[in-house]
Order: C-alpha cells, then structure tokens, then sequence
C-alpha cells in the first residue's frame, strides 16, 4: 500500500504533465532542530521556514516555465 501511495503523486504530475514538489518541507522538516522551526502546533512551519519551502517549489515550477 505504501509503495503504491507514494507512486501516486509523481504518476500525477507525469499523466498531467505538471510539476511536482517531492517534499514541500524539504530542509525544514528534515533538519536535526526541525521543531524549532515549527509552530507549537508542529504541523505549520515558522516564517523563517517560508524562503526554503519557497526554493523547493521553485525548483519545481522554474523548468516548466
């Protein structure tokens, strides 16, 4: 089940031609001090968060224009 979930989304945006963004939190939610850059809630990232999440959909958007 997991293999076919996380095929879904590439299969997605191949059949859509469109891009895709493998890891949104990419740099934040990975790094070794993730929870000092998330709100308390821990699901919504901090300001200073905003700039790499922007990065990695650029990174995806930017080759499509």
């Amino acid at each position: 089940y997991t293999d076919d979930f996380l095929a879904t989304f590439p299969d997605l945006a191949q059949a859509h031609r469109t891009a895709l963004v493998p890891f949104l939190l990419k740099g934040v939610a990975d790094r070794p001090d993730a929870r000092d850059w998330f709100q308390a809630d821990g699901n919504h990232p901090l300001p200073k968060g905003h700039p790499i999440m922007l990065e990695n959909v650029w990174a995806a958007l930017k080759p499509q224009l």
